[in-house]
C-alpha cells in the first residue's frame, strides 16, 4: 500500500489566496456565471464549508476577487509610473500598464 502525503495546513492568507486563484480560473475558463461555492470548492479540493468560512455568499467572494486584482491591476500602474523617468515616459508607461 502507497502512503498518501501528509496533508499540510495552509495559513488562512494562503488559503484565502488559493480560493480566490480557483474563482478567477472559473471565470477565465468557464465565465462569470459558472461560479459557485460548491464549484470553487471542488477546484481548490477543499470543503464547500471551509469556502464558507472565508466568504459567506457568491456576492462576497467575487467582491474580494474583484478588489484584489484591482490592487494588483493598480500596484502594476505604480510600479510603471516608478520607473519612468520623464513624463513622456510616465504617460507612456501607465497608458500601457492600463490598457
Amino acid at each position: 500500500m502507497v502512503a498518501s502525503p501528509a496533508r499540510r495546513r495552509l495559513t488562512p492568507q494562503v488559503r484565502r489566496e488559493q480560493i480566490l486563484d480557483e474563482t478567477a480560473r472559473i471565470i477565465l475558463d468557464e465565465g462569470m456565471s459558472a461560479v459557485s461555492m460548491e464549484g470553487v470548492a471542488r477546484g481548490a479540493n477543499i470543503s464547500k464549508g471551509l469556502v464558507y468560512a472565508y466568504f459567506p455568499n457568491r456576492t462576497d467572494l467575487l467582491s474580494a476577487l474583484l478588489l484584489r486584482e484591482n490592487g494588483h491591476f493598480q500596484e502594476h500602474g505604480r510600479r510603471a509610473l516608478a520607473e519612468a523617468g520623464s513624463f513622456e515616459e510616465s504617460v507612456r508607461a501607465t497608458t500601457s500598464a492600463y490598457l
